[in-house]
């Protein structure tokens, strides 16, 4: 079976199962979905199901660029690898582009230790001799110190000489002709900025017996399909793919270059961001008018969680990557300055509008709380705190003037405000 009749057929069987699932007798409902509220529930649940299988549908219909024959029509690429602590497997990733079938003399590898504290660096060092022999140029840097996947990207960018720029995480190889497929949408349409890879999961079969830390990283190979590149193939069709992947994408070098030194500046709550690089530089892309698309045979194998805390804390990294998305797009013209996106960017931007309101609250509350921080001593910027009691105490911030008081009052009045509250 061809790929295409392949997607045909699980996309059937997909519609199908949801289908059925909507026919199957449930118990009976609480007496609280009866009536109107039960009216509500089932137009809800037909929206997101006509979403859904509109989704599979573009799927369906979806095909990849096929690359060029000729390897004289291939650009120079630059090729950023972040490591940290990443020990001897940092070497399966650097064996991997010495086993891809681009011209190796059009390859420019750059390896950043970011500061590790095992034997990652020497393991670099041990790869970065085969690798010149090769023929690819090699270019190694360190951080003296940890200083988060954004200063390392950051740094490998900034140097980077190549026309289109590839991002490639520590703990993935790449497959023979990914690097080939991933660059061969940048080639066929100047309008495109970059370009997202197909993640898949590499340890879905490191374990001989079944287990719990075996049956994890294949529940997440399915995650990824879900949630990554099935909806990745619906929003490619558009231009519109939100999310560039750090495991595996690549980047037109005059798209993103300008956004690199801001990479850095960007904060959550004051506090600097270490990484959701890979959301920030979509949005940041899309809103220069360049368009993003998604590559189904540039397969990349990343290794995911074994462990069911680590995936917690991989859902909840994401989890707050969007919404720190969410707040930086007040800041910058984020997807609310897009349009001519198509209906797909359109839901998508209707998505992050419903964040505008909050995030504009908190950007107007925000300079009172660092003014009140000085007289009161402790000030805590809470997520979801609508169960705190909504009363500020004002009576013991004593030392605000009279002005700062009453708009501080003003904003803890706010009836718009959803997301940040100022709790003290």
């Amino acid at each position: 079976m061809t790929d295409s009749q392949l997607r045909l057929l699980f996309g059937i069987l997909n519609i199908f199962g949801l289908l059925l699932l909507s026919f199957i007798p449930w118990p009976s409902p609480p007496p609280i979905f009866i009536g109107l509220p039960a009216i509500i529930l089932q137009l809800i649940a037909v929206f997101y199901k006509i979403e859904y299988v509109h989704m599979v549908w573009r799927w369906i219909r979806y095909e990849p660029v096929q690359p060029p024959s000729k390897d004289d029509k291939l650009p120079f690429i630059s090729i950023v690898i972040p490591v940290y602590n990443e020990s001897e497997f940092v070497k399966n990733s650097i064996k991997s582009i010495e086993l891809s079938d681009y011209p190796k003399d059009r390859i420019e590898l750059i390896v950043i230790d970011d500061g590790s504290t095992d034997d990652t660096w020497e393991h670099v060092n041990k790869a970065a001799g085969s690798v010149s022999i090769c023929g690819i140029t090699l270019r190694l840097l360190q951080h003296a110190v940890n200083m988060g996947k954004r200063k390392a990207i950051q740094s490998g960018f900034a140097t980077a000489l190549g026309s289109i720029i590839i991002s490639l995480d520590s703990d993935s190889v790449v497959e023979k002709g990914a690097l080939r497929n991933i660059v061969s949408p940048l080639m066929r349409d100047p309008s495109i900025g970059a370009v997202a890879g197909h993640l898949a999961v590499l340890n879905i079969s490191s374990h001989s017996t079944f287990s719990f830390r075996s049956l994890l990283p294949r529940l997440l190979d399915i995650v990824f399909d879900h949630i990554g590149n099935l909806p990745r193939s619906a929003l490619s069709a558009e231009g519109f793919v939100t999310i560039l992947p750090g495991a595996f994408s690549a980047f037109r070098a005059d798209a993103v270059q300008s956004h690199i030194d801001r990479l850095c500046a960007s904060t959550f709550l004051g506090s600097p961001l270490k990484h959701g690089e890979d959301m920030e530089l979509a949005y940041r892309i899309l809103c220069d008018g360049w368009r993003t698309v998604y590559q189904s045979n540039a397969v990349v194998h990343t290794m995911a969680p074994e462990t069911l805390e680590k995936a917690l804390l991989m859902f909840s990294r994401w989890e707050q990557d969007i919404e720190t998305m969410a707040c930086n797009a007040a800041e910058t013209r984020s997807v609310f300055g897009i349009r001519g996106q198509g209906k797909t960017g359109r839901r998508t931007i209707y998505h992050k509008r419903r964040h505008r309101k909050h995030i504009s609250i908190y950007q107007r509350g925000m300079h009172l709380a660092e003014r009140a921080t000085d007289a009161v001593g402790h000030l805590h910027v809470a997520e979801m705190c609508d169960s705190i009691p909504q009363t500020c105490a004002l009576d013991i911030i004593g030392d605000l003037d009279p002005d700062s008081l009453e708009e501080l009052h003003a904003y803890s009045r706010c009836p718009s405000r959803k997301r940040y509250e100022i709790c003290f």
